[in-house]
């Protein structure tokens, strides 16, 4: 008698909880909501007359990636690291409070001899940023792009 009301309350338990039993084993499954701003992917490229370096910050394996590229296109080396949290967050905190999504690179003279490009891959789209002779990156960004190169040196 004591497992057939074991048997009993099981069956009820279960028929009750919407999540188990036979046919509704995803009817209250869970999308997660993408949030549009949320980055996703920082890259900063810098070109010098020497060649270009790109660094690739990834949210998904916390993963930078140095390219170094000869000026003919020649991939020189290729090193791939992994961050901690806290330094993926500090990159995307000081972007986010430059206000990424609302800024642009400002046309001022500049003494920079190298091309630069900072792009944010965001849910919602690509947002890029150059500084060179003739542009410069918004307010806020110089201390971002002083620390990415550091960071794969860790």
């Amino acid at each position: 008698m004591r497992n057939l009301w074991i048997i009993v309350l099981v069956v009820a338990v279960t028929g009750c909880s919407g999540s188990g039993g036979i046919g509704n084993a995803n009817t209250h499954a869970f999308v997660a909501t993408p949030v549009p701003d949320e980055i996703r992917t920082v890259t900063y490229s810098i070109q010098t007359p020497t060649g270009t370096n790109t660094w690739r910050l990834t949210n998904d394996d916390l993963r930078i990636r140095l390219v170094a590229q000869s000026r003919s296109g020649k991939v020189l080396s290729i090193r791939t690291r992994k961050m901690t949290p806290n330094d993926y967050n500090w990159v995307v905190y000081n972007l986010e409070q430059a206000n990424f999504t609302k800024v642009k690179s400002s046309p001022r003279k500049n003494q920079s001899r190298a091309n630069e490009v900072l792009t944010a891959i965001t849910q919602s789209g690509t947002h890029s940023y150059t500084q060179n002779s003739s542009t410069r990156f918004p307010n806020g960004f110089q201390k971002v792009i002083d620390v990415i190169p550091s960071l794969s040196n860790k």
